[in-house]
């Protein structure tokens, strides 16, 4: 999702915004190409967020920050009232409706509300391709992209169906499928649910082990050329690199190995 988070940049003023939308795309491809439809619904929410957020900074709207919670109804509904001189129609009116309609049905079944017998794929569906269009569009609008490119753009990660779930990540904290070594652990979230990188403190704080273990482990990741650290406003990141991600492709094999 490089690529896609270089675009984003070009109309962002904040590099967080565009990391954290191709993040939270990617995680939600992930789940849906692995017909993980509750998972992909609780990032589908998450993607919202994210994207009101968006919708705020391209208004001129000092955006709510990230690590504050956003009232989403609210804000749709004030980016809706604004003047039609002050953004274009599709991003002060059809974008926010589509953003409330994943919202709703994520909030109303999806995560701990799915009952017995509701559709949950049907509704996977709808939020997946509801928030591929939302990208697409806004890529389209500002002119950032071909319609021509966008499928080679969107389809870059379809490998990933193929490979069990050795990592998920709940409410911050990462949960492993199987016994790994700190460092295999620490490869294991860069490649699968954040390709763009994470923050260093989150990354730490994510993984359970003593914090002063976690970034040994890290320390020698970085020697090892294995990851690199960014230095960034906000705090250093954390990004695998080739060498790391095709250590982190082997655990795979090897799981699949032993499922075979």
């Amino acid at each position: 999702m490089d690529k896609l988070r270089t675009l984003l940049l070009k109309i962002l003023s904040d590099d967080s915004l565009a990391e954290s939308i191709s993040n939270c795309f990617f995680q939600l491809q992930v789940s849906f190409l692995k017909k993980d439809y509750e998972r992909c619904l609780e990032k589908s929410g998450k993607f919202c967020e994210i994207f009101t957020r968006i919708l705020q900074e391209l208004a001129g709207i000092p955006y709510t920050p990230l690590n504050e919670e956003i009232h989403v109804k609210r804000e749709l509904d004030r980016l809706k009232s604004l003047p039609k001189n002050q953004l274009e129609d599709t991003l002060r009116t059809i974008m926010p409706t589509v953003v409330e309609c994943i919202y709703v049905l994520r909030n109303k079944r999806g995560g701990g509300h799915f009952k017995k017998g509701f559709p949950r794929e049907h509704d996977a569906h709808l939020a997946f391709e509801g928030c591929s269009w939302l990208l697409r569009e806004l890529l389209i609008l500002k002119d950032l992209t071909k319609p021509t490119e966008m499928d080679e753009l969107f389809n870059q990660i379809k490998v990933t169906k193929f490979k069990p779930n050795l990592v998920e990540e709940y409410c911050g904290k990462f949960v492993f499928s199987g016994d790994f070594t700190l460092k295999e652990k620490i490869l294991l979230v860069l490649s699968e649910l954040y390709p763009e990188g994470i923050e260093l403190k989150n990354l730490v704080s994510g993984i359970k082990g003593k914090e002063t273990s976690i970034r040994s482990a890290i320390h020698k990741l970085e020697k090892a050329d294995l990851i690199v650290k960014l230095k960034r406003e906000r705090g250093a990141i954390i990004k695998i690199t080739s060498k790391g991600y095709n250590i982190a492709q082997k655990l795979y094999e090897n799981k699949l190995k032993k499922n075979s």
